[in-house]
């Protein structure tokens, strides 16, 4: 595999990868990327796709990653939009702006017939700008680039669900706007080295989208764990049934249910730190 194709990879699976968290910033970078290459000659895009890195296009997307931006950071709209699952579809939409924008890409005539000779670009320009124009200009065939743009939706989609987890894990334990404040610097930061050095970031995402599983992976069998505490025999069949239940599931019969609030992630596992102090103590 020709290190062209591993940098195209790695920008398009990063920016799939950082549109789970602020897909309005992730579409914004990849916009300033394509217009600075297409602005040094050393890309083109499509007339129909013209229109998406055109400035009024640029300034909608960048009003939308500020409207974003501050969303993020306020708790009781970020609430309402895990709530809706908004998240799911901006991302989705931010993923595949991104790398759709990427994959229109091509190379002009004169540099694609320089590539091919082997020669040096017509363009003379600084070498990690010139490594991103050919990562993601370089021919790669329509399978190839299909297959990239499905690959990166399904990595979106994983990781937002991933998020989401965590994402309630902060706000039982009130740091949801420690966790904004922590996820904005990370993507922004990475973003911005995304177009310059793709292989670095693609490192740095993915190790986030793997500490996103792990957290979410931990706190499922933490609530798995709450749940089977909150359950009880049944008195005809013995069936594990849950304490607000009137109905027995299995056997039908009817049984009177206790009334308990439904507890967090935190009293939860500060219930489970109390049962595992007062074991280690003994009798």
């Amino acid at each position: 595999m020709s290190i062209e194709v591993i940098r195209y990879l790695a920008v398009n699976l990063g920016a799939s990868i950082a549109a789970s968290a602020r897909p309005a910033a992730t579409l914004l970078v990849v916009q300033l990327v394509v217009v600075v290459l297409v602005d040094q000659g050393l890309a083109v895009v499509p007339e129909s796709y013209d229109w998406l890195i055109s400035a009024p296009a640029v300034i909608v997307v960048a009003a939308f990653a500020i409207v974003e931006m501050l969303a993020k950071h306020d708790t009781d709209i970020a609430a309402i939009t895990r709530e809706l699952k908004i998240d799911n579809l901006t991302g989705v939409f931010g993923a595949a702006g991104a790398v759709f924008l990427f994959a229109s890409l091509g190379l002009p005539e004169s540099e694609a017939e320089a590539l091919i000779e082997g020669g040096t670009n017509a363009v003379d320009d600084a070498a990690v700008l010139q490594a991103t124009a050919e990562a993601t200009t370089t021919d790669h065939g329509a399978v190839v680039q299909g297959g990239v743009v499905l690959v990166a939706i399904a990595v979106n989609l994983v990781v937002t669900r991933l998020r989401e987890e965590v994402l309630q894990f902060a706000h039982d334990f009130a740091i949801g706007q420690l966790w904004a404040r922590v996820e904005t610097g990370g993507v922004v930061g990475l973003l911005i080295l995304l177009p310059f050095f793709p292989l670095v970031a693609l490192v740095f995402f993915l190790v986030f989208a793997l500490g996103l599983a792990a957290t979410a992976i931990a706190i499922r069998t933490a609530r798995k764990a709450a749940d089977e505490r909150r359950r009880t025999p049944c008195e005809e069949c013995d069936y594990s049934v849950r304490v607000e239940a009137s109905v027995c599931p299995e056997c039908d019969v009817r049984r009177e249910p206790e009334s308990v609030a439904p507890a967090s992630l935190k009293v939860v596992l500060e219930s489970f730190a109390q049962d595992s102090q007062g074991s280690n103590n003994g009798p």
